[in-house]
């Protein structure tokens, strides 16, 4: 219960920030076709290094990103999850270190601590009566997810983030903060955590 109080205090602070961000993101509205899928061999696609858990995954076809704000913000730097509110532990622990970083061509790399775990295509959709809705989808299908940015601080260096319904990642609260440089265990204290 603790931690629902805690991600709607997060969700509040934030949604002071969201009124300027959502004026900027109001023409991009959800595209009228469905998003064309990338089907291949996850070996031949991935950017080097990257360790690949599903090899047989897919991911919408990147397309490049309206320049507004939101869009900028994200694609600067790394950002990272600096709270991660869930009602499961191994939830809230498991994510504690994860980075993304957005590209402007529609691509992103995501990872934990300093590793690099995945990639694929972003977007951002504007849904009517819902919210800006950011949407990953991994190349590891088991990480695909999507997120309402509920509201960007004024810095535009911290954003909170909300779980979609009917998603993986639903009745999950993100605190998201930009950093310049991928995560380290030590940054954050947590050389004890797997």
């Amino acid at each position: 219960m603790r931690y629902l109080i805690f991600g709607i205090l997060m969700s509040v602070l934030f949604m002071a920030c969201e009124n300027n961000s959502n004026k900027e993101q109001a023409g991009n509205q959800a595209p009228a076709n469905p998003p064309t899928i990338y089907r291949g061999d996850a070996t031949t696609a991935s950017p080097e290094g990257i360790p690949q858990a599903n090899k047989n995954g897919s991911f919408m076809e990147p397309a490049p990103l309206p320049d507004v704000r939101t869009v900028q913000l994200l694609t600067k730097d790394f950002w990272v999850f600096e709270f991660y509110v869930a009602d499961e532990r191994e939830v809230r622990l498991g994510n504690k270190g994860r980075w993304f970083a957005f590209y402007q061509d529609g691509t992103f790399e995501n990872g934990r601590w300093t590793e690099k775990l995945g990639y694929g295509a972003w977007n951002l959709q504007n849904i009517p009566g819902e919210g800006l809705r950011l949407i990953l989808d991994n190349i590891d299908n088991n990480q695909d997810e999507q997120w309402e940015i509920q509201g960007v601080n004024e810095s535009g260096d911290a954003m909170t983030w909300v779980g979609i319904n009917k998603t993986n990642t639903a009745g999950h609260v993100v605190k998201a903060i930009n950093l310049l440089t991928r995560p380290t265990r030590k940054q954050f204290d947590a050389e004890h955590i797997e």
